[in-house]
């Protein structure tokens, strides 16, 4: 008889453990309890993956946003003329380049070479060909363009891709550093490509009409350059930026023939360089400086603008031009570390580049004319390491490399 009561008490004992982990698994579905997780972004200062936990958005007037928690979709749909700042993903895939028109649709090529539409919160795959090995991408000036640069760096494979016919048409091989022209419906295509006296050439393709031989402008005593395209008739030249050498900055002008040293020799220079207005162009220069890292805002003669107070790479940052009769006011966008001494304390910009630092950034905005700084958004989960930032519509734009997606936060 006892056997049976033992029996009988084992039985309402697993049963009562099985109705309270049910219970449990309800009331709290996004636990850890079991194994069961909702994922969550790597900590801060550690390389990222493609899978994180996505933070949620705010939302106000024609601008809705809508972000999950539980990191499986998250999407930002954007209208026009709403005052109100929101923020949120725009994309849930990884993102290398993108391309927003006047209606907010955004053209985005993906890390794997695919080519989607996102639009009113649903995206379209323009073109299924992955790509293998990709070094850069870029768009053209009014987006209708893309174009790809991937395989061996020193004899790189350009492909283009055509929005409208949603055709890849191949470009000649060994063009480095493309770059395309930053004037409306212009075609060119400006690189950089390795001579046979261990020099570099730099040339000019019309993608336009890719039969039409290329134009070389000047060739260069140099190996490891990178190109800049900076207006209709000047080009930036650079040493790869590092700590561990001695860096040069040149300004090429194909009008004059004339190549003007901007910066000489110095570790660890990273430039970028934008409009402040429709006639004038700034650079916005980091120099690592033997320990002493400096961020100034310097003209194209080299002449410093402002030295700015905080610290971040030109990487992170874009400049966003004054346009029309009413607006004079020229502005800097810029992801920067809210942990600067740990950010300054890596060898910059080496750790960064080789993806081997990441940051936690507030998204701030500077003035390029008084250096006046507003933050627009304070670091907060999720964390931002941003990236390729680009304004569109009065909406800025950028990658996360912690998930590799494409954020919008809009710009009152």
């Amino acid at each position: 008889m006892k056997r049976y009561l033992y029996i009988i008490f084992i039985i309402i004992v697993i049963a009562a453990i099985a109705i309270g982990v049910i219970f449990y698994l309800k009331k709290n579905p996004s636990s850890s309890f079991l194994g069961l997780g909702t994922g969550s972004l790597p900590q801060v200062g550690t390389q990222g993956s493609t899978g994180g936990q996505n933070g949620s958005g705010t939302s106000g007037g024609g601008n809705s946003v809508s972000s999950s928690s539980s990191g499986t979709s998250a999407t930002i749909v954007l209208g026009q003329g709403s005052p109100a700042q929101t923020f949120g993903i725009v994309s849930d895939g990884p993102v290398l380049d993108y391309f927003v028109n006047a209606q907010n649709a955004v053209t985005a090529l993906m890390t794997d070479g695919t080519v989607v539409s996102i639009s009113n919160g649903s995206s379209t795959v323009l073109s299924s060909t992955t790509i293998s090995d990709i070094i850069s991408a870029s768009f053209s000036h009014d987006g209708k363009k893309i174009l790809v640069n991937s395989g061996n760096r020193t004899a790189p494979q350009t492909e283009i891709f055509d929005i409208a016919s949603k055709a890849w048409i191949a470009a000649p091989k060994g063009m480095q550093s493309p770059q395309w022209s930053p004037i409306n419906n212009d075609y060119r295509i400006a690189y950089l490509v390795q001579t046979t006296n261990s020099g570099m050439a730099l040339g000019i393709l019309d993608a336009s009409n890719l039969k039409k031989a290329p134009a070389v402008e000047i060739a260069l005593p140099a190996t490891d350059l990178s190109l800049q395209w900076i207006g209709k008739t000047r080009f930036v030249l650079s040493d790869r930026p590092s700590a561990n050498a001695e860096n040069s900055i040149w300004m090429f002008d194909t009008s004059t023939g004339r190549l003007m040293s901007v910066e000489y020799e110095i570790p660890g220079l990273e430039a970028a360089w934008g409009g402040l207005s429709a006639t004038d162009t700034a650079g916005l220069l980091f120099a690592e400086g033997n320990g002493s890292p400096s961020l100034q805002l310097i003209n194209t003669s080299g002449s410093v603008i402002h030295s700015l107070s905080f610290l971040t790479l030109p990487s992170k940052c874009v400049f966003s031009p004054a346009t029309g009769a009413s607006s004079s006011e020229a502005y800097l966008y810029c992801g920067v570390p809210t942990d600067q001494t740990g950010f300054t304390s890596a060898q910059l910009p080496d750790a960064y580049n080789m993806m081997g630092l990441f940051t936690s950034d507030q998204i701030e905005s500077i003035n390029a004319s008084s250096g006046d700084i507003n933050i627009l958004r304070a670091d907060a989960p999720p964390h931002i390491d941003a990236t390729d930032m680009k304004v569109f519509n009065n909406i800025l734009f950028f990658v996360n490399r912690y998930d590799q997606k494409l954020y919008a936060l809009t710009l009152q």
